[in-house]
């Protein structure tokens, strides 16, 4: 991801984000602009140190028609609620993570 987030140069260039959430460290590559992209607007690796686990996301935009957001600052509300929940799951004990809770 940081070769990627490297390889961009301004006036678009991307930054490399990185944070902790629950244990959890991210690394984020997001463009700013969601209205001139087609394809992949964010991409999000996950890891889980601690348990082995890793996980990648890539966030695609849709046509303005269908899509569930009307501006950048919607989709990034969407984008960190969802990243939010997935960090919540992956930070869950294994056990807690099955339906049965088993």
């Amino acid at each position: 991801m940081k070769e990627i987030a490297a390889g961009t140069k301004p006036p678009d260039q991307i930054d490399l984000e990185t944070s902790t959430q629950k244990g959890i460290e991210l690394l984020a590559i997001n463009n700013r602009d969601t209205d001139n992209v087609s394809g992949v607007i964010s991409m999000y690796t996950l890891l889980d140190a601690a348990n082995g686990n890793v996980a990648t996301v890539y966030l695609l935009n849709q046509r303005p028609e269908v899509r569930e957001y009307a501006s950048n600052a919607e989709y990034a509300e969407l984008r960190d609620r969802f990243i939010g929940l997935l960090s919540d799951c992956m930070a869950r004990p294994e056990q807690d993570r099955s339906p049965s809770g088993k």
